[in-house]
């Protein structure tokens, strides 16, 4: 093989690996979006499932909060303590016993006053000193 030959070899390869190696990069960007795409699609029906189960949670805790509800109203509580035999009567109005607040600060004063603290100067560290 002469001088010649060789130049030619190398001038029909590289346009060659050129044109391969553009479309490794082509192939591999759309390789890249058809994944890109299926990633956004599966996050979709994900939120879709959670947005349901949200829904439903919802639902739930709507039905649940109406039978709190119910089960809080006076009479609710009478019927059960009679179901249950439980002997259970409002308190009598000298059984209740009434806690009074005391406050620390005097009425019309939101908040104790601030005191402010001073440091004599002959208290006050020396500098300098070793």
């Amino acid at each position: 093989m002469n001088n010649r030959d060789k130049q030619s070899l190398s001038a029909t390869f590289i346009p060659a690996i050129k044109v391969l190696m553009a479309c490794g990069v082509a192939g591999a960007i759309g390789v890249g979006y058809l994944w890109q795409q299926k990633q956004i699609h599966v996050l979709a029906d994900t939120k879709k499932s959670y947005e349901k189960e949200l829904q439903r949670l919802r639902g739930k805790n709507q039905a649940l909060r109406s039978d709190l509800d119910h089960l809080r109203l006076v009479p609710a509580i009478e019927s059960r303590v009679k179901q249950m035999n439980l002997g259970l009567v409002p308190a009598q109005p000298e059984q209740i016993v009434r806690l009074v607040e005391v406050s620390s600060t005097p009425p019309g004063i939101a908040f104790p006053p601030r005191t402010s603290r001073t440091v004599p100067e002959n208290n006050a560290p020396a500098r300098g000193r070793r």
